[in-house]
């Protein structure tokens, strides 16, 4: 049996290292239980993974019309895949991946370009699209970049009335 002692007064000061068969067959036990919950996790995700789509299969067929409805707002215009172009080279600037974004991300894009575009909700709007067909969380939810938007409305509702 090998028992180590660690001396000090440090973060492992005092603490006993014990390299006897029984303290390695711990181990070996803890490592087996922890790859079968590991496995169990696995299976657990690939059974709810099951009974979603038994779900889908079941639901899908008595919402034909409406899912086509919601498929067609949802599909990406090609004036929505060059705005989205653009705000992926913004992203590659700044280092930010462009899927999923973070709304930091949106927000670095729609303040490049408000001096050129004062539509701030369309550019949004073309990234919301991409997200939510490529079923990300979309960004452009987020309290900063609502703000921005609102703003950008505000400021555009004051140019008219000048």
């Amino acid at each position: 049996m090998t028992t180590i002692t660690l001396s000090g007064t440090g973060i492992l000061g005092g603490v006993v290292l014990d390299g006897s068969p029984e303290a390695e067959e711990r181990e070996r036990q803890e490592r087996c239980a922890q790859d079968a919950r590991e496995a169990e996790l696995i299976a657990w995700h690939a059974d709810q993974q099951t009974l979603k789509d038994a779900i889908d299969a079941a639901i899908f067929p008595h919402l034909k019309a409406e899912l086509e409805a919601e498929n067609a707002t949802a599909r990406v215009s090609a004036a929505d895949k060059q705005r989205f172009k653009d705000f992926q080279a913004c992203c590659e600037r700044w280092g930010f991946p462009a899927l999923p974004a973070p709304a930091q991300a949106v927000a670095v894009f729609l303040a490049e370009k408000s001096e050129q575009d004062a539509a701030a909700h369309r550019l949004a709007r073309s990234i919301s699209v991409v997200h939510r067909a490529l079923n990300f969380s979309d960004p452009t939810e987020d309290v900063l970049i609502r703000a921005m938007i609102r703003q950008a409305r505000t400021e555009a509702n004051n140019q008219k009335g000048e």
